[in-house]
């Protein structure tokens, strides 16, 4: 069965079994860096006891930021696409993104399509898949938290079209969601450490995001819900406000709720940030195997009825227990050879990325445009470049170039100082993107620099080329 896995405020959650009644795995100390957090995901489900299977993952991290989009009436596949560009432009992160989408409840209908676009690093998600991958999961879906409060918007009293923002528990925060009743998501926000901020502190939040509508959608909130044990305290402490009415909402918010959420998901959903061909791999390989069991099957039947036509008892009854093993046999071979297919493929896929790398000619490259970068007032003595071999042959295997230069000043008695910071910002910026691993300018070098290359007027470098 599916594992819904929740990642919200720095605490893990694991969540197997049926919608109704998952049995909860909790690690409370998980606040996790978005390089470490990859590994720590695979290595709490085998942790767990989670059995190999698709994964669910909900959370509240920054690393998944909501954008306000609106466009012309479009098929799914065009507004998709329409979307991801519109992410791109956006540059809500500095590398490839990958986006889900979920369209307002009522939008569209001949008009305009109103969407709230979920965006998160593609190169996270890769991680996420690869680490899951190698300890035999699959990654199925990664979804905003927020959605998962899509039924408690629902259930609301009142007009279904009116604005309202509901605030309930998540964790040690509160996770506030302006949407309507109708169940659509306009925009939501996390806020941490509720019991820290205060009376004040929770009302200034809750105004910023009334404000927040105003100014980007143009519609008034004029009714807060609270849902949650920590919700209920805080509307507690704050009372009545003058322009804002605070409900309890009635419907109660606890970890399990994310979860059983989660569990309930299609990897299918255009809210799902893992790409279709990623989150649909595992349903594709049993649909597979389905099909040609159904085959086998078929021609097994096919065997016995003509057999049955054909020859006594005694011999249908052998002919069955052949088939059978037949079929045994066949499918432990297709198993065994799709195994082999994709080990095969990946293999290949990494041996062609390593010729490419390394048919590059890194050094004339160096060399035919070092004469550009390099600054009039410094010249070179010495220029080494070679390749990293134990970053080469490791795992995974990387192409790594080393640069060393040695050189002097062109005119006596000039400082060496302000040109050499200007080549080493050359060396750094593209295409380059060098990493210095130690220079003469250092009161310490980090790495040895011979002694010719010491002196007034001399410089020494040592550089990196990924």
């Amino acid at each position: 069965m599916a594992i819904a896995v929740t990642w919200i405020q720095g605490v893990l959650r694991i969540g197997t079994g049926s919608s109704s009644a998952p049995r909860i795995k909790t690690r409370e100390n998980a606040d996790y860096s978005r390089e470490d957090f990859p590994a720590a995901l695979a290595e709490g489900l085998i942790q767990a006891g989670a059995k190999p299977d698709e994964v669910f993952l909900g959370t509240d991290s920054p690393l998944i930021i909501p954008l306000m989009e609106e466009i012309p009436p479009a098929t799914p596949a065009i507004a998709a696409k329409l979307l991801q560009r519109r992410a791109e432009k956006a540059k809500v992160f500095n590398e490839t993104v990958e986006t889900g989408r979920t369209l307002e409840a009522g939008s569209g209908g001949g008009g305009p399509q109103r969407f709230l676009v979920h965006v998160a690093p593609a190169e996270w998600i890769q991680k996420i898949d690869r680490e899951l991958e190698a300890r035999g999961f699959h990654l199925a879906g990664i979804f905003p938290a927020a959605l998962a409060l899509v039924p408690v918007l629902e259930k609301l009293p009142g007009d279904p079209n009116e604005v309202v923002l509901l605030a309930a528990d998540a964790e040690s925060g509160l996770l506030q969601v302006l949407g309507r009743r109708n169940g659509g998501v306009l925009f939501y926000r996390t806020l941490a450490g509720t019991e820290e901020r205060g009376e004040e502190g929770l009302v200034r939040e809750f105004r910023r995001m009334a404000l927040f509508a105003e100014q980007r959608r143009g519609v008034k909130v004029r009714e807060i819900y609270l849902s949650g044990a920590r919700a209920s305290q805080a509307l507690a402490r704050i009372g009545p406000l003058e322009d804002l009415r605070l409900s309890a909402a009635g419907i109660s918010v606890e970890p399990a709720t994310y979860l059983r959420w989660l569990l309930r998901q299609s990897p299918s959903k255009t809210d799902n940030l893992v790409p279709p061909a990623v989150a649909m791999r595992t349903r594709v390989r049993r649909m597979r195997v389905y099909v040609n069991l159904g085959l086998l099957a078929f021609a097994a039947f096919g065997l016995m009825w003509l057999a049955g036509r054909m020859v006594d008892r005694s011999w249908k009854i052998e002919k069955f227990r052949q088939t059978r093993a037949e079929q045994a046999r066949a499918l432990r071979d297709m198993k065994g050879g799709q195994a082999e297919l994709v080990k095969f493929a990946r293999d290949r896929e990494i041996l062609r990325i390593l010729k490419e790398e390394l048919n590059g000619n890194v050094p004339e490259l160096i060399y035919r445009d070092l004469s550009r970068i390099l600054p009039p007032e410094l010249e070179l003595t010495a220029l080494r470049i070679w390749l990293d071999e134990k970053a080469a042959v490791g795992e995974p295997a990387q192409t790594v170039w080393k640069v060393e230069m040695t050189g002097r000043t062109t005119q006596p008695n000039t400082a060496v100082v302000t040109p050499m910071n200007q080549f080493l910002d050359r060396l750094r910026d593209i295409p380059w993107r060098m990493q210095i691993l130690g220079t003469s300018l250092e009161d310490q070098p980090k790495v040895k620099v011979p002694d010719f290359a010491k002196g007034p007027g001399k410089f020494y470098l040592l550089a990196e080329l990924r």
